[in-house]
C-alpha cells in the first residue's frame, strides 16, 4: 500500500480534554473512530497505547499539573500513539469509563497507596462484560458447605433428651442441612431454644451450620458461640462443625483464630482425602485477607500433591484466575487451555460449570467478536440456568452488537438476517440501538424473505424486551402481508396494531389501508370511522385514494359539504387514478345537493373529458340538465345532441333524446306564441 493509502487506514486522536475532580482526574480522548487500545499503570505513571492511530503531539498538555497528574506526554511510535501520564504520590490507578460514544475514551486517574493497578488488555467495547464478569468471578468462592462429611446426631442420644415427635423434627432439620436447605433448617432448630441445656447446645451448633450455609456469618458466629458455651467440648468431636466455625471466625474478622483452627484440622486430617480441600479453604482465607503469596503456595501444593482430585482442580482454577484479567490480549488461548484441562479433569458439576464459563469468558473479553459470540451462545444453550446464566445472557446480548456492526458495515444482508434468527432471544441491546430494527428489516427485504420477516417480527413483537420497536414491527408485518397478497393477515395485524398503539403515528397509514378494505366490502360506516382523522387539517392522508373513500363515506352518511370537500382534495392529488372519473361524478352530485348548479356543471364537464361509453353519455345528459336549469337552453340542446349522436340503446341516450325533443317542442311553441 502507498503511504497515502496507509494513512487512510489509520485512526486519529483529534483532541484531548482534561478535567480535575475531587479525588480523581478525568482525561477525555476524542478519536475519529473507536480506538483499539491497551492501558497499563505502575506506581508512578499511566500509559495508554492506541494501535494504528496518529495524533498531534499536544505539547501544551506536557506542563499540565493538578493534585494527581504531572503532565500528559503524547508520542508516535510503532504505528500508534503512546500517551504517558506521570502520577504524583505513587499508587497510580487508571480505568476506562464507558459512555454512549464509542469514539470517546475517558480515562479516570486516581492514586492508591497500596500499589500498582493494571487495566486488562481487553478489546474496545468489552468494558461492560469485564465489569460484570469481574464482579461475579470475585464473588464466587468455595461452597459454604463443609469440606468434611456431614455426620448426623446419634438418634439414641436424641431419644434420651426429646420426645419421639421432637426427635423426628430434629432429624428432619439435619436432613435439610444435608441437602443444603439452610433457611428451612433455621426454622427447625430455632424451635429448640427453650429445651434443656444439652438440646440447646446441639441445636445451637446446627443453627450455626444453617446460618453459615446461607452466608449469614454474624448470626452463625453467635449460634456457634452459644453452643460452645453450653457444650465446650462438642466441637472436638465434630470436625465439620469446627471447620465451619473456623471459616465463620475468619469471615467475621478473627482470621488469626480461624486460620489456627483450620491449620489444626489439616494436621488432624493429614493423609486423608480431606486434607487437600481443607488446604484450599485455608488458602482462600489467606487470599481474602491479603496474604496472596501464602495462598498461591498452598494452591500449588494442592495441585501438585493431590493431582487428579477435585481439590486439585479447584486449586488449579484459583491459580488460573490470577491471570484471568491480567493477560495480554493475544495470549488468552493459552489460559483457555488451562481451563479446558480443569473442565476435562475429575471434579464436581460446580467446578466444571465454572471452568466452562471462563472458557467462554476469555474470548468475550479478548477475542474476535464472532468467535466470542459463538462461545458464549454455546454456553448459554448448554446451561440456560445456573450461577453464571444471568451474566452469560448479558454477555450474549453485548457481543451481538459488535457482530451486528461488522455485518452491517460489510452490507452482508443474508448474514445479518441469519445472525438475528440464530440469536433471537438475545437481541435486547441490539433493539435498543437506534436504526437497528430498520436495518434488519431492510436486510429481510433485500434477501426477499418477507414471509420469514413476518414470522420473526411476530415473535419479537410479543417479547417484553422489545422496547419501543413494537409499532415498527407490527406496521412492517402489515406491509409484508400486503406485498405477499395475504390480505387477511394484513388486516388482522393492522387491527392488532391499532388496539395496542391507538395513538401511534404509524396508525394513520394503517387506518387508511383498513378503510380501503372496508370500502371495498361495502362497509362505508366503518370506512368513515377509520378515516375520521381526515376531518382535521393534519395529518394529510398518505394515500390520495383515502380522501375518495372518505368522501364517498361522508356522502353515504348525508354530510354533503364534507363529502364535497374530501372529493375535491382527492381530485387535486389523484393524478391519473382510475377513481378520478367517479370522483368528479360524486363531487357533482354533492354540489347539486348543496344547491350549487354551476359547481356541479364544472364537475360534470371535467368528468366528460375523461370518460367514454355510458358514463360519458351520463355526463352529457347531466350537463344539459344543468344548462337548462341555468337558463341556457341552446347549450343544453348541444349537450343532449352530442349524447344522441353517440347512438346506442343506453338509458342516458334515451333520456337525452326525450329531453331534446321536449326542449325543441317547447322552443317551437314559444315561437308560435310570439
Amino acid at each position: 500500500m502507498s503511504a497515502a493509502a496507509q494513512a487512510q487506514q489509520q485512526n486519529r486522536l483529534q483532541r484531548m480534554k482534561i478535567a480535575p475532580h475531587k479525588g480523581y482526574t478525568k482525561i477525555d480522548l476524542f478519536f475519529a473512530a473507536p480506538p483499539d487500545y491497551a492501558l497499563s499503570s505502575t506506581r508512578d505513571r499511566v500509559r495508554l497505547v492506541v494501535r494504528e492511530t496518529d495524533a498531534p503531539l499536544f505539547r501544551r498538555f506536557r506542563s499540565y499539573s493538578d493534585p494527581r497528574v504531572a503532565g500528559v506526554f503524547t508520542s508516535l511510535r510503532d504505528g500508534g500513539v503512546s500517551v504517558v501520564i506521570p502520577v504524583k504520590g505513587g499508587g497510580a490507578v487508571a480505568q476506562v469509563v464507558g459512555g454512549g460514544d464509542a469514539t470517546l475514551l475517558s480515562l479516570v486517574i486516581s492514586t492508591n497507596k497500596g500499589g500498582e493497578a493494571v487495566q486488562p488488555d481487553i478489546l474496545p467495547g468489552r468494558e461492560a462484560i469485564l465489569s460484570g464478569a469481574a464482579e461475579l468471578v470475585n464473588a464466587v468462592g468455595t461452597s459454604p458447605r463443609a469440606a468434611l462429611p456431614f455426620v448426623p446426631t446419634d438418634p439414641k442420644l436424641l431419644k434420651k433428651l426429646l420426645t419421639a415427635d421432637e426427635v423426628a423434627l430434629f432429624l428432619a432439620g439435619e436432613e435439610m442441612l444435608y441437602v443444603g436447605k439452610g433457611a428451612e433448617a433455621v426454622q427447625v432448630f430455632t424451635q429448640f431454644g427453650q429445651k434443656p441445656q444439652a438440646v440447646r447446645a446441639l441445636a445451637g451448633f446446627r443453627l450455626g451450620e444453617a446460618y453459615a450455609l446461607q452466608e449469614r456469618n454474624r448470626e452463625a458466629l453467635a449460634a456457634f458461640r452459644e453452643g460452645i458455651a453450653l457444650a465446650p467440648g462438642h466441637l472436638e468431636q465434630a470436625p465439620e462443625m469446627m471447620q465451619l466455625y473456623a471459616e465463620v471466625l475468619a469471615k467475621t474478622g478473627d482470621q488469626v483464630q480461624g486460620k489456627a483452627l483450620l491449620v489444626r484440622l489439616i494436621g488432624e486430617q493429614a493423609g486423608t482425602p480431606y486434607m487437600a480441600p481443607l488446604m484450599n479453604r485455608l488458602a482462600e482465607i489467606c487470599e481474602r485477607h491479603g496474604d496472596t503469596e501464602q495462598a498461591l503456595a498452598m494452591y500449588r501444593t494442592v495441585a501438585q500433591h493431590a493431582e487428579g482430585t477435585e481439590a486439585a482442580g479447584r486449586a488449579l482454577m484459583k491459580l488460573a484466575d490470577r491471570e484471568l484479567f491480567k493477560i495480554q490480549r493475544g495470549r488468552y488461548p493459552l489460559l483457555q487451555q488451562r481451563y479446558q484441562a480443569i473442565y476435562a479433569a475429575p471434579g464436581g458439576q460446580a467446578l466444571r460449570d465454572e471452568a466452562l464459563f471462563k472458557i467462554a469468558l476469555l474470548p468475550a473479553l479478548y477475542g474476535p467478536a464472532a468467535e466470542a459470540l459463538d462461545s458464549v451462545a454455546t454456553y448459554d444453550r448448554r446451561y440456560p440456568r445456573g450461577i453464571f446464566s444471568t451474566i452469560v445472557k448479558k454477555m450474549h446480548q453485548q457481543l451481538l452488537l459488535p457482530v451486528y456492526h461488522e455485518l452491517a458495515q460489510a452490507k452482508d444482508d443474508a448474514g445479518l438476517v441469519q445472525l438475528c434468527q440464530d440469536h433471537r432471544d438475545a437481541l435486547a441491546l441490539c433493539l435498543a440501538e437506534r436504526g437497528f430494527i430498520e436495518r434488519l428489516s431492510a436486510a429481510f427485504e433485500a434477501t426477499g424473505k418477507r414471509a420469514e420477516e413476518i414470522r420473526f417480527f411476530s415473535y419479537l413483537a410479543e417479547r417484553s424486551w422489545v422496547g419501543d420497536n413494537g409499532p415498527f414491527l407490527l406496521a412492517r408485518m402489515v406491509e409484508d402481508a400486503f406485498a405477499l397478497g395475504d390480505v387477511s393477515l394484513a388486516e388482522s395485524t393492522a387491527r392488532r396494531f391499532l388496539m395496542r398503539f391507538p395513538n401511534e403515528a404509524r396508525g394513520y397509514r394503517l387506518r387508511e389501508q383498513l378503510a380501503k378494505l372496508s370500502f371495498e366490502r361495502g362497509d362505508l360506516d366503518e370506512a368513515l370511522s377509520l378515516l375520521g382523522f381526515l376531518k382535521g387539517k393534519k395529518p394529510l392522508p398518505e394515500f390520495a385514494e383515502s380522501s375518495y373513500y372518505f368522501g364517498k363515506a361522508l356522502a353515504h352518511a348525508g354530510d354533503h359539504k364534507g363529502a364535497e370537500g374530501a372529493l375535491g382534495r382527492f381530485i387535486q392529488a389523484a393524478g391519473t387514478s382510475p377513481l378520478l372519473s367517479d370522483a368528479y361524478l360524486a363531487q357533482a352530485t354533492e354540489r347539486e345537493a348543496l344547491k350549487d348548479p354551476r359547481g356541479a356543471l364544472a364537475a360534470y364537464q371535467q368528468a366528460e373529458k375523461i370518460t367514454d361509453g355510458e358514463l360519458n353519455q351520463q355526463c352529457l345528459y347531466k350537463i344539459g340538465e344543468l344548462y337548462l336549469q341555468l337558463g341556457m337552453p341552446a347549450r343544453a340542446a348541444e349537450s343532449w345532441e352530442q349524447a344522441v349522436r353517440q347512438g346506442g340503446s343506453g338509458s342516458w341516450v334515451k333520456l337525452a333524446t326525450i329531453s331534446l325533443q321536449d326542449l325543441k317542442w317547447r322552443l317551437n311553441l314559444s315561437k308560435e306564441l310570439r
